[in-house]
């Protein structure tokens, strides 16, 4: 009944519409109150009459299973008339119209199916053991199917199996498995009142863990803790049996069980220690970055940070960014192969750190090695498929490399850098037709697209390895209306230069160029008669 109203005043406060949300928990806390009276009054009054009234189902054998066998087929029922019946209506405030919008097409479904998808490709390349904890986050990108952005796979199984691969998983569900069923037989068998004492802890779990099938509730470390905690609130409720093969006092498995627990604490918080103190200093570092001017003052605290934890991300890159800023001011190689040695080092633990890569890029370019920015590109190109940005400047590089060759007149490779760049341009050209085949109603993503610039790069290398006719067809497609802009002209400069070349023209084109430029009439003319 409060539905519509709450989610009416909680999008008003949340679009500035209003300044005070109080009204909506005035509505909130009043249901509460109503609620918690009505219980009360069940509880006092009603709760009684119906367990005289159930004794008689209660006391016939499996007659503990009705009430939950029951519950499951009723809400069958009634999910089953409100989703397929006009029934729906009439519910208070909008939740009808929530419930008329459930279908199998709605954009977060097709989504997680693709979540679901892209997590079977992962585990297919690490099977047995997994890819590491958190490694979702790190490595999603080289297998998704569109440009999404999610560092949780939106399924704790899914995200379990990534994680810990299949050894992994069958460990963790075999001993869920063993403590659900071990609770289910001794539920069946015991008294009610020792039913209703851990109950509340079946609910806990199985709840989350259902809802986690879908979502990733199960990341969040408060979830997971209530998650183990009701676990063991079940085991509390298990049948004790002593072992016959392992005969231990209770005061000694006490003993050693709590050893066991000390130890690994110990391990755990001296572990945290480290890091929490590398990533202080790290941030320390980082804050004087702008405020001081001091090399030395500055490098201590990220020595420190990288000291206690060698290769942490955080601290590796502002190091570099620092390092950088001395190669830049002194021009003295110490401050090149340190940065080289420090980036290089790091990314054979951390292979997947895009920006520890957009770093060492940066890095090759500052002396020129463009080569070796280039190799970085190329290398890395398939672990970020679906970044624009990265193919953009894969193809820029590609020309630019290539372009450098054909000065030095050496043709293999020339066409080498030409086709890698031409590779680079069809992969994006291919993944843009993949999105057009993607469900209506999934969104794709990020941006991605055949960019100007790709255009403009790519067109050239096929003008310069001898086919003009391609290389119009790829420069017509990205030309603009607007012939003032400067990178328009240079694209119809040599589309036209192109169309020229193949022995074919496009005046309306044509015209209207000259009429922006006129010195663009002996610019396609040179470069149509340029060999290259």
């Amino acid at each position: 009944m409060i539905a519509k109203p709450v989610t009416d005043l909680g999008q008003q406060f949340h679009n500035g519409q209003i300044n005070d949300p109080a009204k909506g928990w005035f509505y909130v806390l009043a249901a509460s109150v109503i609620i918690a009276v009505i219980a009360c009054l069940i509880q006092r009054y009603v709760a009684s009459a119906l367990e005289r009234g159930t004794n008689k189902w209660a006391s016939k054998k499996l007659g503990n299973l009705w009430l939950p066998v029951g519950s499951v087929v009723a809400v069958v029922v009634i999910v089953a008339l409100f989703l397929g019946t006009n029934l729906k209506h009439v519910l208070p405030g909008n939740i009808g119209e929530r419930l008329e919008n459930i279908n199998l097409q709605q954009h977060s479904v097709l989504e997680r199916f693709t979540f679901y998808k892209d997590a079977v490709k992962v585990l297919k390349d690490y099977p047995v053991i997994g890819a590491g904890g958190g490694s979702w986050a790190s490595i999603y990108e080289k297998y998704q199917n569109n440009p999404y952005t999610s560092r949780q796979a939106h399924s704790f199984i899914m995200q379990y199996l990534v994680e810990v691969g299949i050894l992994g998983f069958v460990i963790m569900l075999g001993f869920m498995i063993f403590i659900f069923y071990k609770y289910i037989v001794g539920y069946i068998r015991s008294e009610e009142q020792k039913r209703d004492s851990y109950f509340i802890y079946f609910i806990i779990v199985l709840s989350i863990l259902i809802h986690s099938l879908m979502d990733f509730n199960m990341s969040y470390v408060f979830i997971g803790m209530l998650v183990f905690i009701g676990l063991g609130g079940m085991a509390a409720a298990m049948d004790n049996h002593s072992t016959e093969r392992v005969k231990l006092k209770a005061s000694s498995m006490r003993g050693v069980f709590s050893t066991v627990m000390v130890l690994g604490s110990i391990a755990l918080i001296f572990i945290s220690i480290q890091y929490i103190q590398a990533n202080n200093a790290a941030v320390k570092g980082q804050n004087l970055m702008s405020t001081s001017n001091n090399y030395q003052e500055i490098k201590a605290p990220l020595d420190q940070a990288l000291k206690k934890r060698g290769n942490y991300p955080y601290a590796v890159l502002n190091m570099s960014t620092l390092l950088q800023a001395g190669y830049q001011q002194t021009n003295e190689d110490a401050f090149y192969n340190e940065e080289d040695n420090l980036l290089t080092q790091a990314l054979k633990k951390e292979p997947f750190d895009k920006n520890m890569y957009a770093q060492l890029i940066s890095h090759y370019k500052l002396k020129g090695e463009t080569d070796k920015a280039y190799e970085v590109l190329k290398d890395n190109a398939e672990r970020y498929a679906w970044d624009m940005n990265w193919y953009e400047e894969l193809i820029t590089q590609s020309f630019q490399l290539g372009y450098k060759a054909l000065g030095a007149q050496d043709a293999v490779l020339k066409e080498h850098y030409f086709k890698s760049g031409l590779e680079a341009y069809q992969h994006v050209v291919d993944g843009v037709e993949h999105l057009k085949t993607l469900p209506k109603g999934q969104m794709q993503g990020n941006p991605f697209e055949v960019t100007q610039t790709m255009s403009l790069n790519a067109g050239k290398m096929q003008y310069m390895l001898g086919q003009p006719e391609a290389a119009a067809t790829i420069l017509k497609a990205s030309i603009k209306e607007d012939l003032g802009d400067p990178t328009n002209q240079e694209l119809a400069r040599w589309y036209l230069a192109a169309l020229k070349k193949a022995g074919q023209s496009d005046q309306a084109m044509y015209d209207q160029l000259i009429g922006k430029d006129p010195s663009m009439k002996d610019q396609i003319s040179q470069l149509a008669e340029m060999n290259f």
